[in-house]
Protein backbone atom coordinates (compact mmCIF):
# COMPACT_ATOMS: atom_id res chain seq x y z
CA UNK A 1 0.00 0.00 0.00
CA UNK A 2 2.52 1.95 0.75
CA UNK A 3 4.58 1.66 -2.66
CA UNK A 4 1.19 2.04 -4.68
CA UNK A 5 0.29 5.90 -2.59
CA UNK A 6 4.32 6.92 -2.92
CA UNK A 7 4.25 5.73 -6.99
CA UNK A 8 0.37 7.86 -7.46
CA UNK A 9 1.95 10.75 -5.47
CA UNK A 10 5.08 10.44 -7.39
CA UNK A 11 3.03 10.29 -10.98
CA UNK A 12 0.92 13.23 -9.38
CA UNK A 13 4.18 15.25 -9.26
CA UNK A 14 5.00 14.27 -12.87
CA UNK A 15 1.83 15.30 -14.30
CA UNK A 16 2.03 18.91 -12.35
CA UNK A 17 5.39 19.78 -13.80
CA UNK A 18 4.41 18.80 -17.17
CA UNK A 19 1.17 21.11 -17.00
CA UNK A 20 2.81 24.29 -16.11
CA UNK A 21 5.17 23.76 -18.88
CA UNK A 22 4.16 24.94 -22.35
CA UNK A 23 4.62 22.50 -25.46
CA UNK A 24 7.37 22.25 -28.02
CA UNK A 25 5.29 23.93 -30.60
CA UNK A 26 4.47 26.58 -28.05
CA UNK A 27 7.91 27.70 -27.08
CA UNK A 28 9.05 27.48 -30.71
CA UNK A 29 6.38 29.90 -31.69
CA UNK A 30 7.54 32.56 -28.80
CA UNK A 31 11.12 32.20 -29.90
CA UNK A 32 10.06 32.42 -33.34
CA UNK A 33 8.24 35.85 -32.49
CA UNK A 34 11.07 37.34 -30.56
CA UNK A 35 13.37 36.67 -33.67
CA UNK A 36 11.12 37.91 -36.25
CA UNK A 37 10.30 41.16 -34.39
CA UNK A 38 14.21 41.88 -34.05
CA UNK A 39 14.20 42.46 -37.56
CA UNK A 40 11.60 44.98 -38.48
CA UNK A 41 12.67 48.10 -38.85
CA UNK A 42 12.35 50.52 -35.61
CA UNK A 43 9.45 53.51 -37.27
CA UNK A 44 8.12 56.42 -35.26
CA UNK A 45 5.54 56.46 -33.18
CA UNK A 46 2.96 59.06 -32.01
CA UNK A 47 4.81 61.94 -29.63
CA UNK A 48 1.52 61.52 -27.33
CA UNK A 49 3.30 59.36 -25.18
CA UNK A 50 5.07 63.03 -24.41
CA UNK A 51 1.66 64.79 -23.71
CA UNK A 52 1.24 66.27 -20.09
CA UNK A 53 -0.59 63.95 -17.95
CA UNK A 54 -0.15 61.13 -20.29
CA UNK A 55 -0.50 58.39 -17.72
CA UNK A 56 1.54 55.34 -20.39
CA UNK A 57 3.84 53.42 -18.17
CA UNK A 58 7.51 52.37 -19.27
CA UNK A 59 10.64 51.06 -17.48
CA UNK A 60 14.22 51.05 -17.32
CA UNK A 61 16.38 48.05 -16.33
CA UNK A 62 14.98 47.21 -12.67
CA UNK A 63 13.53 50.08 -12.16
CA UNK A 64 10.06 51.09 -12.68
CA UNK A 65 10.64 54.50 -14.63
CA UNK A 66 8.56 57.84 -12.65
CA UNK A 67 7.04 60.19 -14.78
CA UNK A 68 5.48 63.26 -13.86
CA UNK A 69 3.64 66.25 -15.43
CA UNK A 70 4.94 70.26 -14.96
CA UNK A 71 3.17 72.81 -15.59
CA UNK A 72 3.68 76.23 -16.39
CA UNK A 73 3.72 79.45 -14.96
CA UNK A 74 0.06 79.99 -15.67
CA UNK A 75 -0.52 76.72 -14.14
CA UNK A 76 -1.38 74.67 -17.43
CA UNK A 77 0.25 71.06 -18.43
CA UNK A 78 3.15 72.12 -19.95
CA UNK A 79 6.13 69.38 -20.15
CA UNK A 80 6.09 65.63 -18.86
CA UNK A 81 9.16 64.19 -16.91
CA UNK A 82 10.65 60.86 -16.76
CA UNK A 83 13.18 59.76 -13.53
CA UNK A 84 15.25 56.73 -15.30
CA UNK A 85 16.16 55.94 -11.40
CA UNK A 86 14.83 56.54 -8.47
CA UNK A 87 15.54 59.85 -6.42
CA UNK A 88 14.31 62.23 -3.80
CA UNK A 89 13.58 65.48 -5.86
CA UNK A 90 12.92 66.46 -9.40
CA UNK A 91 16.22 67.83 -9.80
CA UNK A 92 18.18 68.31 -12.94
CA UNK A 93 20.78 64.94 -12.69
CA UNK A 94 21.58 62.78 -15.51
CA UNK A 95 18.91 60.14 -14.44
CA UNK A 96 16.08 63.19 -15.49
CA UNK A 97 14.44 63.70 -19.34
CA UNK A 98 11.77 66.89 -19.06
CA UNK A 99 10.45 66.46 -22.86
CA UNK A 100 8.12 69.27 -24.06
CA UNK A 101 6.23 68.99 -27.57
CA UNK A 102 7.58 72.04 -29.18
CA UNK A 103 5.49 72.27 -32.83
CA UNK A 104 5.01 68.81 -32.38
CA UNK A 105 8.33 67.90 -31.64
CA UNK A 106 9.69 66.28 -28.73
CA UNK A 107 12.61 68.48 -27.35
CA UNK A 108 14.21 67.33 -23.85
CA UNK A 109 13.98 71.12 -22.51
CA UNK A 110 16.59 70.30 -19.31
CA UNK A 111 19.89 69.00 -21.50
CA UNK A 112 20.65 71.47 -24.57
CA UNK A 113 20.74 69.74 -28.08
CA UNK A 114 18.86 66.49 -27.03
CA UNK A 115 15.96 64.64 -28.05
CA UNK A 116 13.31 62.04 -27.56
CA UNK A 117 11.54 59.65 -30.05
CA UNK A 118 8.93 57.29 -29.70
CA UNK A 119 9.44 54.22 -31.66
CA UNK A 120 7.90 50.62 -32.63
CA UNK A 121 9.40 47.46 -33.91
CA UNK A 122 7.04 44.36 -33.65
CA UNK A 123 6.06 44.06 -29.74
CA UNK A 124 9.55 46.73 -28.67
CA UNK A 125 7.56 50.05 -27.76
CA UNK A 126 10.16 52.31 -26.92
CA UNK A 127 11.24 55.67 -26.06
CA UNK A 128 14.97 56.76 -27.22
CA UNK A 129 17.19 59.44 -25.99
CA UNK A 130 19.72 61.18 -28.04
CA UNK A 131 22.09 63.91 -27.85
CA UNK A 132 22.65 66.35 -30.80
CA UNK A 133 25.06 63.52 -32.31
CA UNK A 134 22.26 60.89 -32.36
CA UNK A 135 24.23 59.21 -29.91
CA UNK A 136 21.53 56.94 -28.02
CA UNK A 137 21.80 58.27 -23.86
CA UNK A 138 19.25 56.15 -22.92
CA UNK A 139 16.17 53.67 -23.66
CA UNK A 140 12.75 53.20 -21.92
CA UNK A 141 10.82 50.07 -23.02
CA UNK A 142 6.76 50.62 -22.57
CA UNK A 143 5.10 48.46 -19.75
CA UNK A 144 2.12 46.20 -20.90
CA UNK A 145 1.38 46.16 -17.23
CA UNK A 146 3.10 46.67 -14.24
CA UNK A 147 2.71 44.96 -10.99
CA UNK A 148 5.80 45.91 -8.35
CA UNK A 149 4.68 42.96 -6.17
CA UNK A 150 5.12 40.14 -8.42
CA UNK A 151 8.34 38.40 -9.72
CA UNK A 152 6.70 37.84 -12.99
CA UNK A 153 6.41 41.63 -13.79
CA UNK A 154 8.83 42.53 -17.38
CA UNK A 155 11.56 43.81 -15.59
CA UNK A 156 12.89 40.85 -13.73
CA UNK A 157 12.59 39.29 -17.36
CA UNK A 158 14.62 42.56 -19.19
CA UNK A 159 17.44 40.63 -16.79
CA UNK A 160 16.28 37.42 -17.64
CA UNK A 161 16.85 37.37 -21.30
CA UNK A 162 20.24 38.61 -20.38
CA UNK A 163 21.26 35.28 -18.87
CA UNK A 164 19.54 32.83 -20.87
CA UNK A 165 21.16 29.82 -22.36
CA UNK A 166 23.32 26.85 -21.02
CA UNK A 167 25.70 27.27 -18.22
CA UNK A 168 28.55 25.20 -16.91
CA UNK A 169 30.47 24.98 -13.89
CA UNK A 170 34.26 23.63 -13.31
CA UNK A 171 32.82 20.24 -12.36
CA UNK A 172 30.92 19.77 -15.54
CA UNK A 173 27.42 20.43 -13.73
CA UNK A 174 25.41 22.70 -16.41
CA UNK A 175 22.22 24.94 -15.57
CA UNK A 176 19.72 26.68 -17.84
CA UNK A 177 18.05 29.60 -17.59
CA UNK A 178 15.13 30.58 -19.53
CA UNK A 179 13.82 28.46 -22.32
CA UNK A 180 16.31 26.46 -24.12
CA UNK A 181 16.23 25.15 -27.90
CA UNK A 182 16.49 21.62 -28.65
CA UNK A 183 18.38 20.23 -25.53
CA UNK A 184 18.49 16.54 -25.91
CA UNK A 185 16.36 17.12 -28.51
CA UNK A 186 13.28 18.77 -26.77
CA UNK A 187 12.51 21.82 -24.53
CA UNK A 188 13.68 21.98 -21.34
CA UNK A 189 12.62 24.05 -18.94
CA UNK A 190 14.55 26.25 -16.22
CA UNK A 191 16.66 24.56 -14.63
CA UNK A 192 17.32 24.40 -11.57
CA UNK A 193 14.52 26.35 -10.04
CA UNK A 194 11.01 26.02 -12.49
CA UNK A 195 10.65 30.22 -11.64
CA UNK A 196 12.76 32.44 -10.62
CA UNK A 197 13.41 35.90 -9.97
CA UNK A 198 16.14 38.55 -10.40
CA UNK A 199 16.74 41.55 -8.28
CA UNK A 200 19.36 44.41 -8.86
CA UNK A 201 21.12 45.56 -5.80
CA UNK A 202 23.66 48.62 -5.80
CA UNK A 203 26.30 48.45 -2.95
CA UNK A 204 26.41 51.70 -1.03
CA UNK A 205 30.54 51.60 -0.31
CA UNK A 206 31.67 51.22 -3.75
CA UNK A 207 28.28 51.88 -5.43
CA UNK A 208 28.84 48.26 -7.54
CA UNK A 209 25.62 46.20 -8.25
CA UNK A 210 24.80 43.10 -7.62
CA UNK A 211 22.75 40.32 -9.01
CA UNK A 212 20.42 38.54 -6.45
CA UNK A 213 18.41 35.37 -8.26
CA UNK A 214 15.75 33.72 -6.44
CA UNK A 215 14.09 30.54 -7.19
CA UNK A 216 10.58 30.88 -6.06
CA UNK A 217 8.24 28.16 -7.38
CA UNK A 218 8.04 25.07 -5.50
CA UNK A 219 10.33 25.51 -3.05
CA UNK A 220 8.79 27.09 -0.32
CA UNK A 221 7.03 24.24 2.32
CA UNK A 222 3.88 24.72 4.12
CA UNK A 223 1.11 26.53 3.83
CA UNK A 224 0.76 29.81 2.18
CA UNK A 225 1.80 31.46 -0.70
CA UNK A 226 5.30 32.49 -1.34
CA UNK A 227 3.82 35.86 -2.00
CA UNK A 228 2.18 36.36 1.34
CA UNK A 229 3.34 39.13 3.29
CA UNK A 230 4.80 40.93 0.46
CA UNK A 231 7.84 39.13 0.00
CA UNK A 232 9.71 35.66 -0.96
CA UNK A 233 12.63 35.40 1.61
CA UNK A 234 10.36 33.15 3.81
CA UNK A 235 9.36 35.63 7.02
CA UNK A 236 5.91 37.29 7.28
CA UNK A 237 3.62 34.20 7.39
CA UNK A 238 4.99 32.30 4.12
CA UNK A 239 4.38 29.21 5.91
CA UNK A 240 8.25 28.35 5.46
CA UNK A 241 11.38 29.01 8.04
CA UNK A 242 13.76 27.61 4.46
CA UNK A 243 12.64 30.22 1.84
CA UNK A 244 13.74 29.80 -1.93
CA UNK A 245 16.78 28.79 -2.79
CA UNK A 246 18.97 32.12 -3.38
CA UNK A 247 22.20 33.07 -5.35
CA UNK A 248 23.89 36.15 -5.14
CA UNK A 249 25.50 36.13 -8.59
CA UNK A 250 27.65 39.13 -10.39
CA UNK A 251 29.32 39.34 -13.89
CA UNK A 252 32.34 39.21 -14.73
CA UNK A 253 34.43 39.18 -18.01
CA UNK A 254 30.80 37.70 -19.89
CA UNK A 255 30.89 34.83 -17.10
CA UNK A 256 29.32 34.50 -13.34
CA UNK A 257 30.53 34.47 -10.00
CA UNK A 258 27.86 32.38 -7.62
CA UNK A 259 27.41 32.58 -3.95
CA UNK A 260 24.87 30.84 -2.16
CA UNK A 261 22.87 33.05 0.22
CA UNK A 262 22.35 30.27 2.66
CA UNK A 263 23.95 26.79 2.68
CA UNK A 264 22.76 23.57 0.68
CA UNK A 265 20.06 21.85 2.05
CA UNK A 266 20.18 19.04 0.94
CA UNK A 267 16.35 17.70 1.70
CA UNK A 268 15.10 21.10 0.23
CA UNK A 269 17.63 21.86 -2.52
CA UNK A 270 18.12 18.32 -3.91
CA UNK A 271 15.32 18.16 -6.44
CA UNK A 272 16.04 21.94 -7.84
CA UNK A 273 19.67 22.49 -7.79
CA UNK A 274 23.37 20.21 -7.70
CA UNK A 275 25.27 23.39 -7.19
CA UNK A 276 25.92 22.58 -3.44
CA UNK A 277 29.25 24.37 -3.06
CA UNK A 278 28.95 28.02 -1.17
CA UNK A 279 31.18 29.52 -4.10
CA UNK A 280 31.13 28.80 -7.60
CA UNK A 281 31.53 29.98 -11.21
CA UNK A 282 29.09 29.51 -14.57
CA UNK A 283 30.73 29.80 -17.89
CA UNK A 284 28.76 30.54 -20.67
CA UNK A 285 28.26 27.70 -23.16
CA UNK A 286 25.54 28.69 -25.43
CA UNK A 287 22.15 31.03 -26.07
CA UNK A 288 18.92 29.41 -26.28
CA UNK A 289 18.67 31.66 -30.04
CA UNK A 290 17.74 29.03 -33.07
CA UNK A 291 21.40 28.67 -34.69
CA UNK A 292 22.67 31.41 -32.52
CA UNK A 293 25.13 30.44 -30.23
CA UNK A 294 27.38 33.98 -29.38
CA UNK A 295 27.41 34.74 -26.00
CA UNK A 296 25.69 38.43 -26.41
CA UNK A 297 23.36 37.05 -29.73
CA UNK A 298 20.36 38.29 -27.26
CA UNK A 299 21.35 42.16 -28.54
CA UNK A 300 20.51 41.17 -31.37
CA UNK A 301 17.14 40.01 -30.36
CA UNK A 302 15.56 43.04 -28.32
CA UNK A 303 16.69 46.53 -27.48
CA UNK A 304 18.56 46.66 -23.63
CA UNK A 305 18.52 49.49 -21.71
CA UNK A 306 20.94 51.54 -19.96
CA UNK A 307 19.96 50.18 -16.47
CA UNK A 308 20.04 46.51 -17.79
CA UNK A 309 24.06 47.13 -18.59
CA UNK A 310 25.25 48.70 -15.60
CA UNK A 311 24.81 45.25 -14.09
CA UNK A 312 27.73 43.98 -16.58
CA UNK A 313 31.51 45.13 -16.00
CA UNK A 314 33.46 47.06 -18.83
CA UNK A 315 34.94 44.10 -20.34
CA UNK A 316 31.32 42.32 -20.35
CA UNK A 317 30.24 45.57 -22.36
CA UNK A 318 32.93 45.79 -24.73
CA UNK A 319 32.48 42.45 -25.37
CA UNK A 320 29.23 43.29 -26.63
CA UNK A 321 30.18 46.05 -28.69
CA UNK A 322 32.60 44.22 -30.32
CA UNK A 323 29.83 41.52 -31.15
CA UNK A 324 27.83 44.46 -32.62
CA UNK A 325 30.85 45.56 -34.71
CA UNK A 326 30.83 41.63 -36.19
CA UNK A 327 27.16 41.72 -37.64
CA UNK A 328 26.94 42.63 -41.49
CA UNK A 329 23.89 44.36 -42.08
CA UNK A 330 23.29 45.06 -38.76
CA UNK A 331 19.25 45.95 -37.95
CA UNK A 332 17.99 48.54 -36.16
CA UNK A 333 18.11 47.52 -32.74
CA UNK A 334 21.41 46.37 -33.18
CA UNK A 335 22.46 49.36 -34.38
CA UNK A 336 20.36 51.06 -31.41
CA UNK A 337 21.81 48.11 -29.19
CA UNK A 338 25.60 49.60 -30.52
CA UNK A 339 25.28 52.99 -30.07
CA UNK A 340 23.70 52.70 -26.27
CA UNK A 341 26.69 50.84 -25.20
CA UNK A 342 29.04 52.90 -26.78
CA UNK A 343 27.87 55.88 -24.38
CA UNK A 344 27.98 53.84 -21.45
CA UNK A 345 31.28 51.96 -21.99
CA UNK A 346 32.31 55.57 -22.88
CA UNK A 347 30.66 57.33 -19.40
Amino acid sequence: MKKILTFVLLACCVLCVDARRKSDRECEKEMEAVMADALLPLEQASNDVFEPNSTMEWRYGFDHCRIKSFNNEQGEPDHLGFMLEDTWEWNEGNNIYKVKLIDGKPVVINRPGFTASHLVAGQWDIIVFQDEKEQVHDVLLKCKEHNPYSYKKEENGDMQDMFAGVWVNDSDAVTEFGYIFKTDNRWRHVAPGNEYEIRGYRNRDDNSRQLKLVFVEERVKGAGSVMMGGGINGGGGHGSQHGPIIWWIKDTEGNLSVELDKPYDEELDDYYSKFRDPQFALQWVRSPYLDRNERWTVLSMRPVTRGMLEFFDKMSQQQMLNYLNTRENPTDIEKLNKSLINTVLND
